[in-house]
């Protein structure tokens, strides 16, 4: 990842749009036990946005959360994809490249624009030179996770981009809903990706996390799952 300069399941939208958190209270910091896998996989510090990966009937299913004024966790978005039985000889997970970057505040000294210019260099990168260019570009080197419709997940941005060399995703981002947790240490991205006439639009995730060792965002997670406007999972 570079350094700072200067789902077939198919998708699902929850009812409650994404938007900025009324969660204006300070909730307790310690979790109930059933909320801990939330902190397990990705929650901002200022503790109003978080993300949590579930195991769903033949998948993953991806919770967006948002924490309200009473200090609950709600569901902001949701989407399922299908993990598909190993289909070929492809590698799922990097053992080296697992544990997760700790949670971290920017600098104040970073331009309040900041996820967004990682967001949108991404995407640019991912149109022009591809995807798996753009991971090895601005991917976590720890942590990251690849769900696509149809595969098993992939774990660690090696992995990830070597899959998408040999299985790449083509396509134009029409983004629908960017949000950012209040500290700007988690950034949530929505949208469609839109590839040729003959191709149906499919719905992407980003979630982008605050790297402090890096002083930059990186992409922890991309989901690319099935057509938009589909039920939600069950």
């Amino acid at each position: 990842m570079r350094r700072a300069s200067g789902i077939a399941a198919g998708m699902a939208c929850a009812g409650v749009a994404l938007g900025a958190t009324d969660a204006a209270t300070t909730c307790p910091g310690a979790l109930p036990a059933a909320a801990a896998r939330i902190a397990a996989d990705g929650m901002a510090p200022s503790g109003d946005f978080a993300f949590v990966v579930s195991a769903v009937g033949g998948g993953q299913r991806l919770d967006v959360l948002r924490r309200d004024g009473t200090c609950d966790w709600r569901s902001a978005f949701a989407i399922a994809v299908h993990s598909a039985e190993r289909r070929e000889s492809v590698a799922h997970r990097d053992p080296v490249a697992l544990a997760a970057v700790p949670p971290a505040v920017p600098s104040p000294a970073l331009a309040p624009d900041g996820p967004d210019g990682a967001v949108g260099e991404f995407e640019q990168t991912a149109q022009h030179d591809g995807f798996a260019a753009a991971l090895r570009t601005y991917a976590l080197d720890a942590g990251f996770r690849l769900y696509v419709d149809g595969w098993p997940p992939f774990e660690g941005a090696g992995v990830a981009s070597a899959f998408l060399e040999s299985h790449p995703l083509a396509g134009a981002f029409v983004p629908s809903k960017r949000v950012k947790s209040r500290d700007g240490s988690l950034v949530f991205a929505v949208g469609a990706l839109v590839g040729p006439a003959h191709q149906p639009a499919r719905t992407y995730v980003e979630i982008w996390q605050y790297d402090a060792r890096v002083a930059n965002w990186g992409l922890r997670l991309l989901l690319v799952g099935g057509a938009p406007g589909a039920a939600p999972p069950s």
